[in-house]
């Protein structure tokens, strides 16, 4: 009699069954842990929340002295009760499985309110007179004084929705996210780009287009050529102020009064000085005014040696403000320039996932081995991916490949596949090592780091567990 190899997960922290092609279920493992850094509080905050067949990771970065905190904290929260109460507030979404894109982009949205309500009552807790201007954002003073200050501050957001046979991807701002696999079988253009709340909305496709045919026919489409083999995929959008899209977009928005050409606000390379206008720009024009990135910033913000870059207000304005991305929840007097709290939107099959995984033989695994020596087992290497989403508190310190290396070591799959807790520990684990990374890197400066990792794996015979067990 053949003996029964173990299940891949124990326990799963999160699970649930999917009308896939097999018909199998899908179950997903998630781990998370947060770093301080060397601030003096950690304006990082996450979630996973599960149920009836859903998995929502979300990760939030707070920014600004006064509020950041009160940011992340309150986008968290309020997603949370969002999520639970299946979106209650949108007409439209009667269900995140039937109106996905909508409810993603309305969780934003809800969150966006909600944080200017938190800033206000944050504010007026310490004494201070809040006032909301024309234009939206919330200035302070404490009476007598008749001077106004601005409040400044507000939080990343990106959000893994795991729903049906689909995964999907909303974010604003730099807390980016990244598929793994064992072996390279992925390819760059598995990610299709659903629709950008702020630039029209949903493309002019269905979200029920589930088969690979269909998701790959889509991909060649926009993005071409799907030969190219990669086990690490990006999958969150870029809303760095290196990004010609989000240029065109804020030029769009509220263009120079002196020059049309460019944005009203000032997109420049951080040169850590005070005064914004000494800054570098990021793009030049060419005759037809399209913008092609300078790359000749002043100094490097990460391992992978990006430029620092920023959107800053320009000189004329009442107060002076700057971000390192040009979407965020919050930030409303850098919304009056063209910040937006409206997420683009991606998404994937899990069916051309499962496709691309099995398309392995065992003489392609790679060479990730455990201490003893032994190699993941080719099944499990054709059917468990990683999915890792983190604030740029860990993206600062890692190359994307290296962290799939990490994920998908066979002591990390092992931990997964034997222990209930076994995500928990990957995670666990992983901010540790990006804490040392970020000590050697940064030193005193490094930044808050929070990160989830979520283990997804097809059940099939001899493999996986057919147990389905959910838990929030």
């Amino acid at each position: 009699m053949t003996k029964k190899p173990p299940p891949l997960f124990g326990f799963v922290m999160a699970s649930f069954a999917v009308a896939s092609s097999s018909g199998l279920p899908v179950l997903v493992q998630c781990g998370s842990d947060t770093d301080i850094g060397g601030g003096r509080e950690n304006q990082d905050d996450c979630f996973v929340h599960s149920s009836a067949g859903i998995v929502i990771l979300c990760v939030l970065d707070g920014h600004g002295r006064e509020v950041g905190k009160v940011a992340a904290n309150t986008a968290r929260q309020t997603l949370i009760t969002y999520f639970t109460q299946a979106c209650p507030v949108l007409a439209a979404c009667e269900d995140i499985r039937t109106a996905t894109y909508e409810c993603l982009v309305q969780a934003h949205n809800v969150a966006h309110i909600a944080i200017k309500d938190a800033f206000r009552a944050e504010m007026e807790s310490q004494g201070f007179e809040v006032e909301e201007t024309e234009g939206g954002f919330l200035r302070k003073r404490r009476p007598p004084a008749n001077v106004w200050s601005c409040v400044h501050g507000g939080s990343s957001c990106s959000i893994v929705a795991v729903v049906r046979n689909m995964i999907y991807v909303a974010n604003v701002g730099d807390s980016s996210g990244i598929v793994c696999s064992y072996n390279k079988v992925f390819h760059q253009t598995m990610m299709i780009h659903l629709g950008d709340a702020a630039n029209g909305g949903l493309l002019p496709y269905t979200q029920d287009e589930e088969s690979k045919d269909s998701m790959d026919g889509m991909a060649e489409e926009m993005s071409g050529s799907t030969s190219q083999k990669l086990d690490t995929v990006i999958i969150t959008a870029e809303h760095s102020p290196e990004s010609p899209s989000e240029f065109t977009r804020l030029r769009t928005f509220r263009c120079n009064e002196e020059d049309p050409r460019f944005p009203s606000l000032s997109v420049v390379y951080d040169s850590q000085s005070a005064n914004r206008l000494e800054c570098p720009p990021v793009f030049r024009l060419d005759e037809h005014g399209a913008p092609h990135v300078l790359g000749n910033g002043c100094y490097h913000k990460n391992v992978r040696q990006e430029w620092a870059s920023l959107v800053a207000t320009p000189s004329t304005a009442q107060f002076q403000d700057a971000l390192a991305f040009t979407r965020s929840l919050g930030d409303l007097h850098l919304h009056t320039y063209g910040v937006t709290h409206e997420p683009e939107v991606r998404c994937c099959s899990l069916d051309s996932l499962w496709t691309d995984l099995n398309s392995n033989t065992s003489s392609q695994l790679g060479d990730l081995q455990a201490g003893g020596g032994d190699k993941v087992d080719p099944r499990v290497a054709a059917s468990v991916f990683c999915i890792v989403l983190a604030t740029d508190g860990v993206w600062d310190n890692w190359a994307y490949e290296d962290v799939t290396r990490f994920v998908m070591h066979s002591s990390c799959i092992t931990a997964v596949q034997n222990a209930p807790d076994g995500a928990q520990r990957v995670a666990q684990s992983f901010m540790q090592r990006n804490a040392v990374y970020a000590r050697r890197n940064f030193g005193s400066q490094a930044d808050n780091a929070t990160g989830i990792v979520a283990y997804v794996g097809k059940s099939e015979s001899g493999v996986f567990s057919t147990r389905i067990v959910s838990s929030t």
